[in-house]
């Protein structure tokens, strides 16, 4: 009898081949799809890896990571988001049923996520260059440049979303990621200098064609997100990049700053203006001594407020006044009911455009608190990862400049419960268990 030609003991595992490595990689471009294209594919994409990773930890007998106080606390969140579901619906069977609530069932998908990216932490740099591919070939197809420049073009489209909130939010990411892509190459000694010098003009054309679609898109939320992260990403610059070049490269964002104020501060006045005088006078209305229930009142009654200035208010108060009926565990799906009973109902829409007042109607302070804890004990994983060398400087210089993006373009838009919002809130979280898992392969996590 002849023998086989490979041995059994030495076959790699099903999940270990190299056809399902890639079908992995491939789900994984489809789970961070959303920041190009608004459709449910990431929700897809992650169906596969998920069961994956399932099926992987629960037969392995080797080496299995416990999901930790912090997993155990994300699925009592989620079962108890679903007995608040169902209790509302049997106790009150005229609820309408809320509106995008299964997104705040996602945390019991974090630690699988998070595992998954263990397992595949090799494929992580491929997914890196697809992601850079994939975002300039968006930004190449989807930007008008000459729409952008002329000041009556009104809010310009790009990307292949829904409108340009949702654009500019998903480009905000994609500039980070070109950024910390650049850093990436330049500390990589290792590579050919043509690749290095490719990849450096590819990161600047990608942040130079997300910065254009970001100005023509007009969305004043993420233009202050970014100010934002702004002195982080110096910080970074400064902490990545050693002697001269660290100079050049500030003296080229203080010079590229310079000259885009000096070619659009008068379309940028007449995007912000009136919403910066009005925002002014509401404050000087309110340290002169008004009440500020009475000082909202009299300015959206004036009739005198920037039509998006004037619909947040009225959205925020329509907010405030439902989860003022119960500040520590909010309203559940009811929210959607007590909607119509507010002040400003007839407003158009149910969106709150703040992330943290459409935690706060469902949920409460308690919501609040839980999502706080969940991602600085993933942003404390990370950290306590890079300064032991487990992950890149680079990755964790995007997962920090990502998340305070993210959490400041929040104050203003209802990014949570966006396709870029949940993919990247996804991924946000599973990255933190990962980091959890890699520190206990390496003897360290506590």
């Amino acid at each position: 009898m002849n023998a086989p030609t490979q041995p059994a003991a030495h076959r790699p595992p099903f999940h270990r081949t190299e056809l399902v490595g890639h079908a992995v990689l491939f789900c994984l471009v489809g789970m961070i799809s959303a920041v190009w294209i608004e459709t449910d594919l990431y929700r897809v994409a992650m169906l596969p890896p998920i069961a994956l990773g399932l099926w992987v930890y629960f037969s392995r007998r080797d080496f299995r990571p416990a999901m930790g106080p912090m997993g155990w606390a994300c699925l009592v969140w989620a079962h108890y988001v679903a007995l608040r579901y169902v209790w509302v619906v049997l106790t009150r069977p005229d609820s309408t049923g809320g509106s995008a609530e299964g997104i705040y069932l996602m945390p019991a998908l974090y630690m699988t996520v998070g595992y998954v990216l263990f397992l595949y932490r090799d494929k992580l740099a491929h997914l890196v260059w697809v992601f850079i591919a994939i975002s300039l070939a968006a930004l190449l197809a989807s930007i008008d440049i000459v729409a952008v420049f002329r000041p009556d073009a009104g809010l310009v489209p790009f990307l292949f979303q829904n409108n340009t909130i949702h654009s500019s939010v998903g480009a905000g990411l994609i500039l980070i990621g070109a950024f910390c892509f650049g850093l990436w190459l330049l500390s990589r000694s290792d590579l050919p200098g043509r690749i290095v010098w490719t990849g450096l003009a590819v990161a600047l054309l990608i942040g130079i064609l997300a910065v254009l679609g970001i100005f023509g898109a007009k969305s004043k939320g993420v233009w202050i997100a970014l100010l934002v992260t702004a002195p982080s990403v110096v910080a970074a610059t400064f902490a990545q990049i050693r002697g001269k070049a660290r100079w050049v490269v500030m003296a080229g964002f203080v010079c590229a700053s310079v000259v885009g104020i000096l070619i659009f501060h008068q379309i940028v006045w007449h995007t912000i203006g009136h919403v910066v005088v009005s925002a002014v006078d509401l404050v000087q209305r309110l340290l002169s001594g008004m009440p500020a229930r009475q000082m909202v009142l009299d300015a959206i009654d004036s009739g005198t407020l920037p039509y998006t200035f004037d619909a947040r208010i009225r959205v925020w108060w329509n907010a405030l006044s439902i989860w003022r009926l119960d500040w520590l565990f909010g309203q559940g799906i009811w929210w959607e009911n007590l909607w119509q009973q507010t002040r400003f109902a007839d407003i158009g829409y149910e969106l709150m455009h703040n992330g943290y007042l459409e935690i706060a109607i469902r949920f409460g302070l308690f919501g609040l608190e839980f999502y706080a804890v969940l991602l600085a004990w993933c942003l404390y994983q990370a950290t306590a990862a890079v300064r032991r060398g487990l992950i890149p400087l680079e990755l964790y210089f995007f997962y920090l400049l990502t998340l305070i993006f993210f959490l400041a373009s929040m104050l203003s838009n209802s990014n949570i419960r966006l396709a870029v919002g949940e993919s990247y809130m996804l991924m946000a979280g599973g990255f933190g268990f990962c980091c959890y898992y890699l520190r206990q392969a390496a003897g360290q996590a506590r």
